[in-house]
C-alpha cells in the first residue's frame, strides 16, 4: 500500500529489442522474451517501414480474422528480415532491415518481398495489397498494407494450345493423378505424354503416367485450346529433382520468368548440351544460340545432358528478356508443330558461300514435304525439323530414318538453290529428337521452277525496277503469288 516511490520498484519484462514481446519500459529482463518461430530478426544500418493499417483486412484460409498473428518478411534466399505481431483493428508497423554493404543480412535494393503469417501453429504464404509505396525493398522507404491473404491453396491457370505443347506446374495438388488434372477439360485432351512415353489417352482410358511428379515437364496434345487450371500446395521453387543422362522433360517451378540462362546455370556447361521449348526454339551453348529467351511458368522444356544431375532452380534470374523476336521466312512456309522434332545446326563458318541477311532455309522429307523453315539472321542457325504425328491419321511430317534435303532462297534475286550438307556431327536422317551439325555447306544449282515473275511494286503497289535498295519490295508471279523482299545496301 505505498504511497511514496522509495527507488525499490523493479521493472520487469523483456528487454531485448528483437524479440517480438520486448517491453520498452522495463529495466530488468525476467527471461520471457519471445521470437517466435523463425528466430530473430537481424538489424542493419537501415531499414523500410511498412505500415499495417487499422482498418486492414487479414484473411486466412478464406476467412477474415480478428485474432492476433504474427507476419513475417523474407528474402528471395529466405532469410527473415523483418517481422510483427498485428492485431487487426490496431495500427501497427513492420521494419524490414536492408543488406548491409558486402553483406547478405537482410534485403537488397528492389528486391522483392516475401510475406508468410504464421496463424494456429501453421507457416502460410502470403500476399498483400499496398494502399501506398513499392512493394519492393527500399532503404529508408515507406508502403503501407491494407489487404493480406493467407492461403496454402494455389491455382495455377495453364494455357494449352490446339495441338502439341510441353507444359508443367508449380502446384502440387491434393489429387495428383493424370485423370483428376485433367477432369475439367478431357473432352478437349487427345494424348499426355511423359519423358518416359507413358501416357494419359482417355478415349482408351489408359493412364500409364499415373501421378505427376514434381520437377517433371509433360507432353499434351488437345483437339482445342483450352485453359488447365492446378490447385493445391505451392511447390518451392529450389526443390531439388533429378535430371537423366540424356534427353529429359523438365517442369519450370518458378512463379516469374527469367533468362533461360540464368536458370540454367547451375548445370555446368559440358553437361548441358541443348535444350527446347514447344516450338523448337533453342538454347544451344555450344552455339551460343538462344532464341527462349525466358523460361515462363506454365511451360515445360526438353533438354539434354551429358551425364545425370540433381538440379534445383536458382531463387532468381537477374534481367529478363523482353519478347523474343524471330525473324519469320515470308518465301517458304512454315510446318505444322507435330509434337516429335529434330535440331540440325547450321554454324555460321560452315557455308562455304555465306548467305544474305534475310535469306531462307528450308528442310524436306523425301516426298518433298516442308518439315523446316527459318530466316538467315547472319549468325549460327538451328533449324528445327518436324517429324510424323502418329496421332493422325495423315503423314504430317519426316518419318523415323527418312533423308533429309535442303533449299536456300536468295532474298535479293528470288531463287532457289539445293544446298549440299556435309556433316561434322550427327546424320541426314531424321530421328526424333536427333542433332545433327553440318561440317560443311555448299550452295547447289538454281532450282527450276514453273512460275514467272511479272511485276515488282513497292509496298504501295507502284511499279519498280528492282534495284532499290533498303526497301521492302512485293514480287508478283504469274501464278497469283506475292513474296516480300527486303533489298539490303550491300556494304
Amino acid at each position: 500500500d505505498a504511497t511514496l516511490d522509495d527507488g525499490t520498484c523493479e521493472y520487469l519484462g523483456c528487454t531485448d529489442l528483437v524479440a517480438l514481446n520486448y517491453n520498452q519500459l522495463a529495466i530488468t529482463d525476467d527471461g520471457t522474451c519471445e521470437y517466435g518461430p523463425w528466430g530473430p530478426v537481424q538489424f542493419t544500418d537501415c531499414n523500410m517501414t511498412v505500415l499495417v493499417q487499422a482498418d486492414a483486412n487479414i484473411i486466412v484460409e478464406g476467412e477474415l480474422t480478428t485474432s492476433e498473428i504474427l507476419i513475417g518478411a523474407f528474402t528471395e534466399e529466405g532469410i527473415l528480415a523483418g517481422q510483427a505481431i498485428v492485431n487487426p483493428g490496431v495500427v501497427s508497423s513492420i521494419a524490414l532491415w536492408g543488406a548491409e554493404a558486402g553483406e547478405n543480412n537482410g534485403f537488397q535494393a528492389g528486391e522483392e518481398i516475401t510475406w508468410l503469417v504464421y496463424y494456429n501453429g501453421e507457416e502460410i504464404p502470403a500476399n498483400i495489397e499496398l494502399s501506398f509505396g513499392e512493394s519492393t525493398y527500399s532503404c529508408n522507404g515507406l508502403s503501407g498494407i491494407n489487404v493480406i491473404t493467407a492461403t496454402s491453396i494455389f491455382t495455377q491457370e495453364i494455357n494449352l494450345p490446339q495441338g502439341w505443347s510441353l507444359w508443367s506446374t508449380y502446384i502440387s495438388p491434393a489429387d495428383g493423378n493424370m485423370e483428376s488434372v485433367f477432369t475439367n477439360i478431357v473432352d478437349d485432351l487427345t494424348i499426355v505424354k511423359d519423358e518416359g512415353g507413358n501416357v494419359y489417352w482417355p478415349l482408351f482410358e489408359l493412364n500409364s503416367i499415373g501421378d505427376l511428379t514434381i520437377g517433371e515437364g509433360y507432353q499434351a496434345k488437345m483437339s482445342s485450346s483450352s485453359t488447365l487450371v492446378v490447385e493445391g500446395e505451392l511447390v518451392p521453387h529450389d526443390t531439388q529433382f533429378n535430371l537423366n543422362s540424356g534427353w529429359n522433360m523438365m517442369g519450370y517451378l518458378h512463379q516469374e520468368a527469367y533468362s533461360v540462362e540464368s536458370m540454367m546455370s547451375t548445370i555446368t556447361s559440358t553437361n548441358l548440351v541443348i535444350m527446347k521449348d514447344s516450338w523448337g526454339n533453342v538454347y544451344w551453348p555450344q552455339f551460343g544460340l538462344n532464341n527462349i529467351g525466358n523460361m515462363n511458368p506454365g511451360q515445360g522444356y526438353q533438354i539434354k545432358l551429358t551425364g545425370s544431375w540433381n538440379f534445383s532452380y536458382p531463387t532468381s534470374g537477374g534481367a529478363r528478356y523482353g519478347d523474343v523476336y524471330t525473324e519469320r521466312p515470308v518465301h517458304f512456309e512454315e510446318p505444322s508443330n507435330t509434337g516429335n522434332n529434330m535440331i540440325i545446326g547450321l554454324p555460321l563458318n560452315a557455308w562455304e558461300s555465306t548467305p544474305s541477311i534475310g535469306d531462307e532455309i528450308a528442310a524436306y522429307g523425301e516426298d518433298g514435304e516442308l518439315i523446316g523453315s527459318t530466316t538467315f539472321q547472319g549468325d549460327h542457325i538451328a533449324l528445327t525439323v518436324w517429324g510424323d504425328d502418329l496421332t493422325t491419321d495423315k503423314k504430317d511430317g519426316i518419318t523415323e530414318g527418312e533423308s533429309i534435303s535442303f533449299k536456300l532462297w536468295n532474298s535479293q534475286t528470288g531463287v532457289e538453290q539445293a544446298l549440299e550438307v556435309r556433316w561434322s556431327e550427327g546424320v541426314g536422317f531424321y530421328t526424333t529428337d536427333g542433332i545433327s551439325i553440318a561440317g560443311q555447306i555448299i550452295l547447289g544449282s538454281e532450282l527450276a521452277t514453273n512460275k514467272q515473275l511479272v511485276r515488282i511494286t513497292d509496298m504501295l503497289g507502284r511499279d519498280v525496277n528492282g534495284d532499290e535498295k533498303d526497301v521492302m519490295l512485293l514480287y508478283i508471279y504469274d501464278d497469283g503469288s506475292i513474296e516480300r523482299v527486303y533489298i539490303k545496301e550491300k556494304l
